[in-house]
């Protein structure tokens, strides 16, 4: 009887491990950009867009995205009819305003608490005269490890010197004194 309690543990323990997934910093990479083609529409993202994409966010990220949402919508409330409210409108998720539509290629390095992804991304749109064109620039993902995972921590923009988390910061700080005036 011990023996099979013994060989039952065993196989509970090497079928729990086998369905932990590991993912690497490039999975978890491709994984978020394929996230952001989906869901990408401009602004932050919908609840429920924020719900798909969760689990490759790292906890204080999802916390300042959500935390900026509640803002927006307050600052959309205090702004009077007659102004513009003070929203985020373009995408947030890549620095690029349109979005992106595709990965063209990821270098992964080690960095400070973490790894660092520079990515390669392009934007294809179709112009007036009926042919395609596409902007490509890089973004720079930083992961970090929570729980024992891979996440996305912060994007830093390099078209826009300037990070999503430091973005998000500043507008939770701002407290919509854009859109009352005071």
């Amino acid at each position: 009887m011990a023996v099979a309690k013994l060989l039952f543990v065993l196989l509970l323990m090497q079928a729990t491990l086998a369905s932990a997934s590991v993912s690497t910093p490039k999975e978890v990479a491709n994984a978020f950009y394929a996230w952001v083609i989906q869901y990408d529409h401009g602004g932050l993202p919908s609840e429920s867009a924020l719900k798909a994409g969760e689990d490759l966010l790292s906890t204080e990220l999802t916390r300042l995205l959500r935390a900026t949402k509640a803002t927006e919508d307050r600052c959309v409330a205090l702004t009077p009819a007659d102004m513009k409210p003070p929203i985020f409108e373009g995408s947030l998720l890549v620095g690029n305003y349109e979005s992106a539509t595709k990965v063209i290629s990821m270098r992964v390095r080690p960095s400070a608490g973490g790894v660092s992804v520079l990515s390669r991304l392009e934007y294809r749109y179709q112009k007036q005269d009926s042919t395609w064109d596409a902007v490509h620039w890089r973004d720079r993902l930083l992961l970090v490890r929570e729980n024992g995972n891979w996440v996305v921590s912060d994007i830093q923009w390099q078209m826009k010197n300037r990070s999503l988390a430091v973005t998000l910061k500043d507008y939770i700080h701002a407290n919509c004194r854009h859109a009352d005036n005071s």
